[in-house]
């Protein structure tokens, strides 16, 4: 019997994915409890519709963000001006979605996942950032943090 499952289930496979399971399991378990559908041909055709444009979709949000990281990453240092004391201390640490915040406004749209900071920027200086894109390339971006 074959089954669209409905959420993850341990030792059978994920979300989305068809699988052909024993008649009883299927109609027993999976499919009584909800973790699955049966596979007619029109739900097979539907998902195999919503599959092919959820993978555009996520293909087009990749190309997106890998060209605002690369854009980010051309203007190099990327320059964030904190308030902080004589020594250089910022009052508030600079998180990484602080970060994406100033990024947004420079007209970089870089998701906040793609960012990625060990703990927050707490002095003024030069940072390397590591930003990484959905698609698996990891950039750096040169940080310059400078107090007011």
């Amino acid at each position: 019997m074959k089954v669209i499952l409905l959420n993850d289930v341990a030792k059978v496979g994920q979300r989305g994915q068809v699988k052909d399971v024993p008649d009883g399991y299927g109609r027993n378990f999976l499919i009584a409890r909800g973790l699955a559908k049966p596979a007619t041909l029109g739900l097979l055709a539907a998902h195999e519709h919503q599959d092919k444009s959820a993978r555009q979709k996520r293909e087009k949000e990749f190309t997106l963000v890998d060209g605002a990281i690369a854009g980010a990453t051309s203007a190099q240092p990327f320059i964030v001006v904190r308030s902080a004391n004589p020594e250089g201390a910022l009052f508030a640490g600079l998180k990484a979605d602080d970060l994406v915040s100033e990024l947004n406004k420079k007209g970089f749209f870089v998701p906040t996942a793609s960012v990625h900071l060990e703990k927050p920027i707490k002095k003024t200086g030069n940072y390397e950032v590591v930003l990484s894109s959905p698609s698996g390339k990891k950039t750096v971006l040169m940080v310059e943090v400078k107090g007011e």
